[in-house]
């Protein structure tokens, strides 16, 4: 099944662009973007937890709209406006959440993503990524067992942000050669 997702703006195509992947066709004109998604591979993750600063809010509310149409229970960690909030504030929320067990996953949105990756990465148990692309979110699940994405609102457009969650959503982690090494980054020094 192929889903349209209205990412900004009015309706209109003027071309159409490849997204990093062959069942994906990105139209995009002045000031608006669709992005078809092929909703063949099952979701791996049921409940999601994510959380924002003031940066990523907007980019947020995509995610959340798009994860619930998909059938994946969203546990909205903050922030909802535009007030200067503290990253780390909300990277901890995810990171306690996932670690309590009540979310398999998280994602965390800043205006670069490198804040939320850096203060979510003092958990042992949390393995935070910053992606920008769909192989890097491909990759980071199936090479490093990701169970939090990073992302950058100021940085990526929607359509690449959406794209990199359903990466991130779809893809399973390799194990073999991959485990003991994902193993060690869980360790205390």
């Amino acid at each position: 099944m192929v889903r349209c997702i209205i990412l900004f703006g009015k309706l209109a195509v003027l071309g159409e662009l490849r997204v990093g992947r062959p069942n994906a066709i990105c139209y995009k004109a002045l000031n608006f973007s669709i992005l078809l998604l092929d909703e063949g591979k099952p979701m791996t993750v049921k409940t999601l937890a994510i959380a924002a600063d003031h940066g990523g809010v907007e980019l947020k509310s995509a995610i959340i709209d798009t994860l619930k149409k998909r059938g994946v229970e969203v546990l909205d960690l903050g922030t909802d406006g535009s007030a200067s909030v503290d990253y780390p504030d909300f990277a901890q929320a995810v990171a306690k959440t996932i670690i309590d067990g009540k979310a398999e996953a998280g994602i965390l949105v800043c205006g670069s993503g490198i804040g939320m990756s850096m203060a979510a990465n003092r958990y042992p148990q949390i393995r935070a990524a910053l992606v920008h692309d769909r192989l890097s979110a491909e990759l980071c699940r199936q090479h490093n067992n990701a169970n939090v994405l990073c992302l950058g609102a100021r940085l990526l457009g929607d359509a690449t942000a959406l794209d990199c969650v359903d990466a991130f959503m779809s893809t399973e982690f390799e194990g073999g050669r991959h485990e003991g090494r994902v193993a060690k980054m869980s360790c205390s020094v």
